[in-house]
């Protein structure tokens, strides 16, 4: 019997070694295989550090962990990390490997994040697997030989912590974001109807739709019960309860997914809602915080998503929101915002015929510290002529906003605010100039409008802002302002106002702008930087650095005459600036402009482009008459870079040039991108402290050539791949005519100059000369 016993126990003993130490004498052929597998099969990296497998610690259960993995994409989506994962766990029972049912204890991922993204051609970086070969068979599912050739799998647990997803879809657009996601969940999915138990916590959901934010930086606490349907692929919803910041929702109904459209029949609800449950949706960028406030009101919401989601079809819904009675004021503040009464719906009967939609805002009304705030609107066939009736008066005397809602400290507002004004009319007598069909009247006026804050520099100043409404335009009749040390002074008209604000077509206008002063120096004396205010370079500074780039907008079609009596920017004074702008098409076309700086003139003409899919680029011709040469170098990195002598002359010069080149994010020209041409003249220039000239009068030993006047220069110049090139020309140094010709590298500086002179024996001193006679 002992040695049974014994036996025995050896026997235990070396199953207990095989089951310590295989996964570790395997490990890392088992690693290997993974990746080789895993990068046979997939277009994208599967990289991770480390894998562990335990058939110890949760014995009779086998438990798989991974860490840092990474699925990073290629070609188009190269670099693009798919997923990152800092942790993996997986628990299952190793019994259930000699069954028809593998169980999983637990799934767990921890530090996860996830950038889905899908490219307006409808490629996706999620679409991994490499195409199967011509021929070869692909099984849908995994079989036995005996049964029903079924895979089941039962799941008790899973859980997904701290983790990151990012979702953008470029053929919507869209883009949907969730910051530090928790999520649990568990069920018996051996079943065919499965009850998922699950809880979920998101700290900032944000979403965003052809450009607008609907959702931002929104908290959620969800707990919900799913009925899975797994045989007719149903999941409905049942007990759930949802908190978006402190607003709760309650979502009834199901999704199914028999094909490959998404049958939907949801209704939303947010039963026993109040105002200030509401307020709390109001992102903080445009609401002070409002904890602590006291608010009173009743809400009611309400809303339907039913229909068919395809690639042909869009279910159809309704969104209710009515707001009763409501007010709410800070603590610590005298006034409120009172009598606050909304009443909104959106209907769309059928999401494949949009012109049965209907927006009907019959009230929207608010007193801000008894300052009224009234509007109403309605939309009727949003598709092929859209509708519109609007309507809108307000009175706000801006001193009473600090009164209703806490301003940050040094922040002031003073002036008045005017609107009574009522649109109706329908897009097709806009776009045929049927104005007698429309209705629009009205006006906008702000009278000594200051704004004072510590975080910038200078205080704004609207003077007097007339705005007036006809069908045909949006009038501006009168504008003051001033900015600072700056005066504004504008005139002009908007011409298709309402296309711009129905269906977002360019705006179309043209303006006159006048300034006695134009201090842009101002503008650019702080800088935001991740949130923070810095202080940016000194004023002195040259034009072309610390600048960043413009993005002209693509939705406007303004023509600008500016006249400016005086401008500052960087250490330059600029006068009489005069010319005409065309803003179109993400470009900006100057015509005609002439300024007086650097004491001569600048004519230009040309255009500033940005495209969305490269670098801004410019296109331009410049007469430049008169200007000091030092003084332009001082002001212009580019200049310097193009002339490096330019900082060691006295003088004036004229040039002609033609140039394009693509910009970089200080607003400079990219070196090899710069192709030009032109001519250059001067009458007489003085050099001194040029260092290839002291080279020359060292070697020669003729002191003089280090200082000299260049007389009578005229040259022709040539910019490409990179390098000014200087064609021949003849100049006169110390009375001896020079040739000189070569070029300078553009983005190294490097200069190869050519410089041909016939030198007088008699101006050589004597023992210079007596070698070269002895040549």
């Amino acid at each position: 019997m002992k040695k049974v016993l014994k036996a025995l126990g050896i026997t235990i003993g070396v199953i207990l070694i095989v089951l310590i130490t295989l996964p570790y004498l395997f490990k890392d052929k088992i690693i290997q295989a993974v990746k080789d597998s895993a990068n046979e099969t997939l277009t994208a990296s599967l990289e991770f550090e480390d894998l562990s497998i335990s058939l110890i610690s949760n014995f009779p259960n086998a438990s798989v962990s991974i860490e840092n993995l990474s699925l990073t994409g290629t070609e188009e989506f190269d670099g693009v990390e798919l997923v990152n994962i800092g942790s993996l766990e997986a628990v299952m029972d190793l019994s259930s490997l000699m069954g028809d049912i593998y169980a999983i204890k637990r799934i767990a991922i921890d530090n996860m994040s996830a950038d889905v993204r899908i490219m307006a051609d409808g490629s996706a970086n999620y679409d991994i697997m490499k195409p199967s070969e011509p021929g070869e068979v692909v099984e849908d599912s995994v079989a036995t030989e005996e049964g029903d050739g079924s895979f089941k799998l039962a799941l008790e647990e899973y859980s997904l912590t701290n983790s990151n997803l990012s979702y953008i879809d470029h053929t919507m657009p869209m883009h949907l974001e969730l910051l530090n996601l928790n999520h649990s969940g568990s069920g018996d999915f051996t079943e065919d109807i499965v009850v998922l138990v699950t809880q979920t916590a998101v700290d900032e959901i944000s979403f965003d739709y052809d450009g607008t934010k609907y959702i931002h930086k929104v908290s959620t606490d969800i707990k919900a019960n799913l009925e899975l349907n797994l045989t007719e692929s149903k999941y409905s919803f049942s007990d759930n309860e949802i908190l978006l910041n402190d607003f709760p929702l309650k979502v009834d109904g199901y999704v199914s997914m028999p094909t490959e459209s998404i049958d939907m029949d949801l209704t939303f609800s947010a039963p026993g809602s109040t105002f200030g449950q509401l307020l709390s949706l109001v992102p903080a960028e445009f609401a002070t915080d409002l904890a602590g406030i006291e608010s009173s009101g009743n809400v009611t919401f309400s809303g339907i998503i039913k229909g068919s989601y395809s690639d042909t079809s869009m279910p159809g819904g309704e969104l209710k929101l009515e707001v009763r009675n409501g007010r709410f004021n800070y603590p610590n503040l005298p006034k409120s915002v009172e009598n606050v009464e909304i009443s909104a719906s959106v209907k769309v009967p059928d999401g494949n015929n949009l012109d049965l939609a209907t927006v009907d805002i019959p009230k929207f009304y608010l007193e801000i510290a008894e300052n009224p705030i009234d509007l109403s609107l309605t939309l009727r066939t949003p598709e092929s002529d859209p509708e519109v009736n609007f309507k809108a008066q307000a009175k706000v005397i801006l001193e009473q906003l600090a009164d209703v809602v806490p301003l940050e400290k040094g922040d002031q507002l003073k002036g008045s605010i005017n609107a009574d004004m009522s649109i109706s009319g329908k897009m097709s007598d806009v776009e045929n100039e049927n104005y007698e069909a429309i209705k629009a009247e009205g006006q906008i006026i702000a009278q000594q409008l200051i704004y004072t804050t510590d975080s910038l520099p200078y205080d704004m100043a609207i003077e007097v802002a007339y705005l007036n409404f006809s069908p045909a335009h949006a009038e501006l009749t009168q504008f003051k302002a001033n900015i600072g040390k700056s005066d504004m002074s504008a005139s002009g008209r908007i011409d298709n106002y309402l296309a711009y604000a129905i269906r977002d077509e360019p705006l179309h206008g043209k303006f006159q702008v006048d300034s006695d002063l134009m201090d842009l120096n101002e503008f650019m004396d702080s800088k935001e930087v991740e949130g923070e205010l810095e202080e940016s370079p000194s004023t002195e500074t040259s034009m072309d650095e610390e600048m960043g780039t413009i993005e002209v907008p693509g939705n406007i079609d303004f023509e600008l005459t500016a006249n400016f009596d005086q401008m500052l920017y960087g250490g330059i004074e600029m006068k009489n600036v005069r010319g005409g702008m065309h803003v179109h098409n993400r470009s900006v076309h100057v015509k005609d402009l002439n300024i007086s700086m650097l004491g001569g003139t600048v004519k230009a003409n040309g255009s500033y482009a940005t495209l969305p899919s490269s670098q801004p680029l410019i296109d331009f011709e410049f007469d430049i008459m008169d200007i000091g040469i030092k003084e332009a170098s001082e002001a212009f990195n580019t200049i310097d870079k193009l002339a490096p002598i330019a900082k060691s002359c006295s003088g004036t010069f004229s040039t002609k040039l033609q140039i394009k080149a693509a910009l970089g994010n200080n607003m400079e020209p990219i070196e090899e991108t710069i192709e030009g041409s032109g001519t250059l003249q001067t009458d007489e220039v003085y050099v001194e402290q040029f260092e290839p000239l002291n080279k020359l009068a060292t070697e020669l030993k003729i002191k003089r050539l280090a200082e000299q006047n260049i007389e009578d220069v005229n040259l022709s110049y040539e910019i490409a791949d990179g390098k000014a090139i200087i064609e021949p020309f003849t100049v006169k140094i110390d009375g001896i005519p020079v040739e000189i010709f070569g070029e300078t590298a553009l983005l190294t500086q490097e200069i190869d100059y050519t410089m041909k002179m016939n030198m007088p024996l008699d101006r050589i001193p004597g023992n210079v000369a007596s070698k070269a006679q002895g040549l």
